[in-house]
């Protein structure tokens, strides 16, 4: 079995905490139309908590959790990030639906257009040894079976696009200026989530393999958090920090903490993310390193998406 983690309160080894986490994750997909959020948020609510000993003691690697009926030492926060679901919604269209990308979804139109061009083309050749009158027939068939696939193609894309059925999962702000060795509380606003760095021990195969977009050495990650309860966690090396809710991943649940060095602002080195929404989110220009800590904070509703 793992070390055990450096916090008294956490019973769990690392390897077991991490596996549960990930196995969390998976199990919460059925969550991304909020279903059984409240039946799971009773089970789990309060498992892993700061005990008073624990008060000023942040790990580096499961920062320090508190139950929603516990109270944050003052004087220890220096920011809040809200972590909740914005059912209203405040992007049209957003998120998309993750299921049209997955098993190739996101290319299946354009195969699907690259195939009817060609039985469009082989039917016109065909039709350029026939008779005019069967030529005519054959144009005015291809024009009505290309009308009907063009018709049939908008819809299939419009259809997982419209994000009607499926909520916002948000870190607000989603983008923070915080200074080294400052501490950040992560308030559950509602639903169950976590509080994850971007590194390749979260991956969850075939469904999501992380890229490493943190600058420490190590990854970190809350429990999972509900209604109430609060994850602080001590952000100590200078550097561009992406950060990820497991459970939500793929419905854009991202935020970005910028640690600048001293006047010195950190370059997001990292490149694109392709994951579906969360890259969209992280690719915002509201959230580049230079812009965070201009601005200080960028709300969700900032973003140019």
């Amino acid at each position: 079995m793992g070390e055990k983690s450096k916090q008294d309160g956490l019973t769990l080894s690392d390897t077991e905490l991490i596996e549960a986490l990930k196995n969390y994750g998976i199990k919460r997909r059925t969550l991304m139309k909020l279903l059984g959020v409240g039946a799971v948020a009773s089970t789990v609510g309060g498992t892993a908590t700061a005990s008073s000993a624990q008060a000023a003691r942040i790990d580096e690697v499961y920062g320090a959790p508190y139950s929603a009926d516990e109270n944050v030492p003052r004087g220890l926060v220096d920011h809040t990030v809200v972590v909740t679901i914005n059912e209203g919604g405040t992007y049209d269209g957003f998120p998309v639906d993750p299921a049209a990308h997955e098993m190739g979804g996101g290319e299946m139109t354009a195969t699907e257009t690259a195939t009817t061009e060609t039985a469009t083309t082989e039917s016109d050749e065909t039709s350029t040894d026939t008779t005019t009158e069967t030529a005519t027939a054959t144009e005015t068939a291809s024009t009505e079976t290309a009308t009907d696939t063009e018709t049939a193609t908008d819809t299939e894309t419009a259809t997982p696009e419209s994000g009607d059925e499926l909520p916002e999962f948000i870190f607000d702000p989603v983008g923070l200026a915080v200074n080294p060795n400052e501490v950040v509380e992560f308030r559950v606003g509602f639903g169950l989530h976590t509080v994850t760095s971007f590194h390749p021990k979260f991956s969850e195969p075939p469904f999501f393999v992380l890229p490493e977009r943190v600058p420490t050495e190590y990854g970190f990650t809350s429990p999972p958090v509900v209604d109430g309860d609060a994850w602080l966690y001590r952000f100590t090396e200078p550097g561009v920090y992406d950060l990820l809710c497991l459970p939500h991943l793929e419905l854009g649940m991202v935020m970005r903490i910028v640690v600048p060095d001293g006047d010195e602002v950190p370059e997001d080195d990292y490149g694109p993310l392709e994951i579906p929404n969360a890259g969209a989110v992280l690719a915002a220009p509201e959230l580049t390193p230079d812009n965070i800590v201009s601005e200080g904070e960028v709300p969700w509703a900032g973003l140019s998406l």
